[in-house]
């Protein structure tokens, strides 16, 4: 694993909530909606959710 691989956490999307001071369970459970259990994957899912709009 390189040092900004994927590490099947959402550890960059828990700082990103921290940062910015909103609670990150209710985005943690938003991204498990759209299959997202891990940084790379919300990155993707969500892109692609978004991505017409």
């Amino acid at each position: 694993m390189t040092e900004h691989g994927c590490d099947d956490t959402l550890r960059f999307t828990q700082q990103f909530a921290a940062d910015n001071n909103l609670v990150f369970e209710p985005i943690k459970q938003w991204l498990g909606d759209f299959g997202s259990y891990c940084d790379c994957e919300a990155l993707a899912n969500v892109e692609e959710k978004y991505e017409g709009s």
